[in-house]
């Protein structure tokens, strides 16, 4: 649990992210002034969303988190660092990572409001909000494949294994091959 101060004691919820994890709506507990967040469970945050470069967490897991992972393959990374591929925080890029990248495939976060996104720019109350998390133009074919030249950070042709000039399925499934990396059947 987080302890928080400071919030307005009529809140029910927080947006919560952290690391490399897409945003959570989770509930408060209110303690006279305090309140305390659970995100242990089943309300533990989901990881696997990356940055890197020009290339900012986007609130949803999917190819171009793999192309992160893939072009720093075992490589060491500080872990409080707010970039690279440590889904884990152990220090390494590496299988753990990858596994979470699978378990969260095509998994979006919650929206940093907690109301639903129909498009890409966001009203409420008559405001424009500062948050696109879950418009309809990135869970499209641009969350399964992507030109390895708009991946714009070091080496991000490492990920493209096929050299066919995208990141998609195939380069996936080939780097978990190369590297003896299982597939989960609901991945695959």
């Amino acid at each position: 649990s987080i302890l928080l101060s400071g919030l307005d004691a009529a809140s029910d919820w927080i947006a919560v992210r952290e690391g490399h994890t897409l945003r959570m709506r989770a509930a408060l507990t209110f303690t006279g002034c305090s309140a305390t967040v659970d995100l242990t469970g089943s309300s533990r945050l989901r990881s696997g969303d990356f940055g890197a470069g020009a290339v900012i967490q986007d609130n949803l897991v999917d190819v171009t988190d793999f192309s992160i992972l893939a072009s720093r393959w075992n490589q060491a990374i500080d872990p409080n660092l707010g970039t690279g591929a440590d889904a884990t925080g152990d220090g390494v890029q590496s299988t753990a990572d990858f596994t979470a990248i699978q378990a969260n495939f095509l998994q979006p976060g919650d929206a940093a409001d907690g109301c639903a996104v129909a498009s890409s720019e966001r009203t409420r109350g008559g405001r424009r909000g500062g948050f696109a998390d879950l418009d309809a133009r990135r869970v499209d074919a641009g969350a399964l494949r992507v030109p390895v030249r708009s991946l714009r950070f070091p080496e991000a042709e490492r990920a493209d294994l096929n050299g066919d000039g995208f990141v998609d399925a195939r380069d996936i499934r080939e780097f978990a091959k190369r590297n003896r990396l299982a597939l989960s059947p609901a991945f695959d």
